[in-house]
């Protein structure tokens, strides 16, 4: 930088008319080099991104080798079948959701489902829960006047739907001793 500008950088004097065409004329190089350095930057950022994407996608791979190889598929049905067994609740038989065992054993995976659903002693305890009070009225299946819960047609669909739930999972049961709690 000129010694002539640079003494005007830290005051607020104003430039002379010549002085500012000169700056004008400076700032060309400048402005260029700043453009050409940002459109280094762009493309060793696209470089970079795309060196992103084929580790995510390496990643990926080496994730679904590592599965094929995992121990886990090598558990012969029996050992899996008692693995289940230990799944299910301790201290309580096991409720009707897909959030818990055995229902959520069967969405694992369709290895997983076939074990499962060939496994009758993990489908011998079952907790039956019943939806709401039928005279509780800030239930949703109560009602004001007390009628019966059994009137009420969202009541009955929910028993309906729970009954076949039930039929199914005693049914996977087989000739085991049952465990059933309401």
């Amino acid at each position: 930088m000129e010694p002539e500008i640079a003494a005007l950088v830290p005051t607020n004097e104003a430039p002379s008319e010549e002085l500012m065409t000169r700056v004008r004329g400076l700032l060309a190089k400048p402005l260029q080099e700043i453009d050409q350095v940002d459109k280094e930057i762009q493309r060793l950022e696209n470089n970079l991104n795309a060196i992103r994407d084929k580790r995510i996608k390496t990643q990926q791979l080496v994730h679904s080798y590592q599965a094929v190889l995992s121990p886990a598929r090598r558990l012969p049905h029996d050992i899996l079948r008692e693995i289940f067994l230990h799944c299910l609740p301790a201290n309580r038989n096991p409720i009707m959701s897909a959030s818990e065992a055995p229902m959520v054993l069967t969405r694992v995976c369709s290895s997983w489902r076939a074990v499962a659903l060939s496994s009758p002693r993990i489908w011998a305890r079952l907790h039956i829960p019943f939806p709401g009070n039928a005279f509780d009225t800030s239930s949703p299946f109560g009602s004001s006047d007390r009628k019966l819960a059994t009137e009420n047609p969202k009541y009955v669909e929910t028993m309906k739907r729970r009954c076949e739930v039930v039929e199914q999972w005693l049914l996977r049961s087989g000739d085991c001793p049952l465990s059933i709690s309401l």
